[in-house]
This record gives structure tokens, C-alpha cells and sequence, in this order.
């Protein structure tokens, strides 16, 4: 056998070794490609792809990604069929141990494993392919290109106190990466809402990510129950809510104190005779301070309610309304130093006396506005508040005549939560 034949018959052989997966083929880049070995966390039926691992900060350009015109949440089980890993923050599976006992680090977030579980035994129960369940701080190099990612909790959020329990760093990575995608913030999508959005991969487009997160908890408990029959929704984002109940108060509420602050000769000419009834100051009470306006008084009312709640509404109705005719209120002056505050008391030269000509020349009512409101509510603590500002005096300047209310009544309209799933 001559050499030529020799030498066919050398790569004929070499050939037919590389097929049969005998001989590891040299790649364009000279780097070797070989199976890598299985890991434990890794799913059964991830089917590893013969590359070269990109590293976790090189992510794809958008442009790079294939387009998601023909995706929807709908498509979710199809999707995350096999090759599933569900990421969790690393806080909310910190444990300690205590006289013997293992107990969990942050207690309340042990509703965000069961939570985790829960995706985990749908999945199952869609597919017949049960998900692996790691921490944020767990997931590896391999597992962000060769899986799907279901991704719980919120994004990494900026706090005096530090990273917050229920932070999850891969989605933070992800917005980082991609700063066109709307941010799951304290603001958005809300109070007791929550987001699912479906996007591919970015560190392997033919790989798919599901973010599950909200602004508190409560949204990402409403984000998970909708996950439970999200099938016929042909959409990639959807903000959900929490299921809520509608309550209201209604309060009575006598107004009359508000002119008894009138009666000070140093704020306006009215007497009890021009009144015509009986009032009383309260501690209620309090002034409009806008210098050279009109001291007009108003009442601050306190109204409490659930902690938990959420208000959507506060009404003020006022009723018996009372005119006053030829009143001046006085305007507010600018502070004056006492003698005792300031040992130069004797070359001080107090403010010019001070009036808004503009205002007092006015035919508009006087504020103009009737109340103000504002909620103090917290999921932790057991009761809230509104506190209302309550104007039941309108003065005309210019016509030197008041409108006042005997009576209002405040309503407030709230919403809270309806016993919910722990997911524990």
C-alpha cells in the first residue's frame, strides 16, 4: 500500500471516529468541547449545549434576541416543560440554630419557599417534570445558559439598613442588563400589586425567564395565584392585584368650633352677636400661615383604621351653611422676636405691617379648597390613620363676607386584604 493510499485510509478512519463521538472535535476557536459533568441541582432532563459558557456578564444585547411577538404567558407551561430552575432570594432559606433547634433566619419570608413549592408542583402537575429550587446566591454560570428561570422576590432595593431580606440579585442583574425594561420598584406597579413578565433569556435566547415580583409581598402573592391559571393570557406582562374587600366610615362632624376661633380680636371683627349661636374653641383648630393672607381657621381631624388597609377615597360633605356679612380677617403677620429671645432686643426693628393686596381684593373664596387628606397605613402595624384638613369657613375678601358650615360629614372609602394563602 503506497502512502497516498496509507494516508486515505488514516482519515477515513478519523473521520468516522469523530462521528461516532470517539475523537472530541477541535472547535474554530481551539478550545475543546467536552460533555461537562452532571450536577446535582441541575435538572435530569437539561440536555447540555456543546459551547463555550459566556460569562454572567455578558449578556446579550437585545438586539441579539429573538423576538417575542409570537410568545405569551399562555405559553408557560410549554415553556418551562423541562430544564426549570426556580430562583429564590438567599435570605428567605437562611436558617439559625438555637439550642439545638433549626429555626428559620427571617421567619416572614417562609411563605416565599412555600410560594417557590407551589410554582414547583404546578410545574409538575402541568408537565410531569418537577423544577429545581435554588437561592440566587446558588445559581451557577451553567444554569443561567443551559435553563429556564423562574425568578421570585424583588429586585435588590437601596435601604439604609442594607440588602433587604427578600431581594433577589437576578432580577436586579437583569434590569441592570436591560435598562429599556420597566423596574419592579416601591411605586410600581403599586401597593398590593404584582408583575409576571416573560422574556427570553439573555444569556441563551432559546432559553426563557419568568419573573414573578411586586412592590411588597402581597403583590407577589397575588403574582403567584395568578400563576396557578395564567393559560389564557396572550400577553408578556401583566400587573395583577390582591384580592380586596370595599369598606367605608362615615363621621359626623360639628364644624361650628372653627368660628369660635374667629372671635380673637387679633384675627377678625366678628362678634358672638354676628354668629347668633353658641360655639367653642377646640384644640382642632388651627390657621391658614400664608404671610398678608387672610388667617382663615380650619380643623385637623384624625380618623383611624386598619393598618393593612388601602383608601381610595375621602369625601367631605358640608351642610347649614351660615353667611357672615361686613367680617374682616385680619392677615397673618410675620413673626415677631420676643424680648426674651435675643439680648439685642433693643436695636430690632420689627416687619412692616404686611398685606396681600391681590388676595384681599379678591371675589374668589378664600382658601378656595374645602379639605385635604392624607393616609398613614402599614401592612406591619395593626392600625392606621387619615388625617383630614377640614375648611368649613370660605371668605370672600374682597366683599367682606364668610360662608360658614355647622356640620360635615367625612366618609372614607378603603379596601383590605381578604384572607390570603400563605403559601406556607
Amino acid at each position: 500500500m503506497n502512502n497516498i493510499t496509507s494516508t486515505l485510509v488514516l482519515s477515513a478512519v478519523l473521520i468516522a471516529a469523530i462521528v461516532s463521538g470517539c475523537v472530541e472535535e477541535i472547535s474554530d476557536h481551539g478550545i475543546e468541547t467536552i460533555d461537562p459533568t452532571p450536577q446535582p441541582n441541575v435538572p435530569p432532563s437539561a440536555t447540555p449545549v456543546s459551547k463555550v459558557t459566556p460569562s454572567p456578564l455578558q449578556l446579550l444585547t437585545p438586539e441579539e434576541t429573538l423576538p417575542i411577538s409570537n410568545m405569551a404567558l399562555s405559553d408557560y407551561p410549554k415553556l418551562f416543560g423541562k430544564d426549570v430552575i426556580i430562583v429564590i432570594g438567599e435570605n428567605a432559606n437562611k436558617t439559625l440554630e438555637y439550642w439545638g433547634r433549626t429555626s428559620p433566619r427571617y421567619p416572614h419570608l417562609t411563605w416565599m419557599i412555600g410560594g417557590s413549592e407551589t410554582i414547583a408542583k404546578n410545574l409538575y402537575n402541568l408537565t410531569g417534570n418537577t423544577p429545581v429550587i435554588k437561592t440566587d446566591a446558588e445559581l451557577t454560570e451553567r444554569d443561567r445558559t443551559e435553563c429556564n428561570l423562574i425568578l421570585l422576590g424583588n429586585p435588590l432595593q437601596v435601604m439604609l439598613e442594607g440588602r433587604p431580606p427578600d431581594a433577589n440579585t437576578v432580577i436586579t442583574e437583569i434590569y441592570e442588563s436591560n435598562p429599556s425594561m420597566k423596574r419592579v420598584t416601591r411605586k410600581y406597579p403599586g401597593r398590593w400589586k404584582g408583575v409576571l413578565e416573560l422574556f427570553k433569556n439573555p444569556w441563551n435566547p432559546e432559553k426563557h425567564i419568568l419573573i414573578v415580583s411586586g412592590s411588597e409581598d402581597r403583590g407577589i402573592k397575588a403574582a403567584l395565584a395568578k400563576l396557578e391559571g395564567i393559560h389564557e393570557i396572550n400577553e408578556t406582562c401583566i400587573v395583577v392585584e390582591c384580592e380586596s374587600e370595599q369598606k367605608e366610615i362615615h363621621h359626623e362632624i360639628d364644624t361650628t368650633p372653627a368660628l369660635a376661633y374667629l372671635l380673637w380680636p387679633d384675627i377678625s371683627n366678628i362678634t358672638a352677636d354676628d354668629i347668633g349661636f353658641e360655639v367653642t374653641l377646640t384644640d382642632e383648630v388651627h390657621s391658614l400661615n400664608d404671610i398678608g393672607k387672610p388667617s382663615v381657621p380650619f380643623l385637623i381631624k384624625c380618623f383611624k383604621i386598619p393598618g393593612n388597609s388601602y383608601v381610595g377615597l375621602v369625601n367631605v360633605t358640608f351642610n347649614n351653611p351660615v353667611e357672615i356679612h361686613n367680617i374682616f380677617i385680619k392677615p397673618v403677620q410675620p413673626a415677631v422676636m420676643d424680648s426674651a429671645d435675643d439680648c439685642n432686643w433693643l436695636n430690632y426693628t420689627p416687619p412692616p405691617y404686611t398685606i396681600d393686596n391681590e388676595t384681599y381684593a379678591s371675589h374668589e373664596l378664600y382658601p378656595g379648597e374645602e379639605y385635604k387628606y392624607w393616609p398613614y397605613t402599614d401592612d406591619r402595624a395593626q392600625e392606621g390613620e387619615v388625617l383630614v384638613h377640614i375648611f368649613p369657613i370660605q371668605y370672600i375678601p374682597a366683599d367682606r363676607r364668610i360662608i360658614a358650615y355647622k356640620n360635615a360629614t367625612v366618609s372614607i372609602f378603603y379596601r383590605v386584604p381578604v384572607p390570603e394563602d400563605d403559601y406556607s
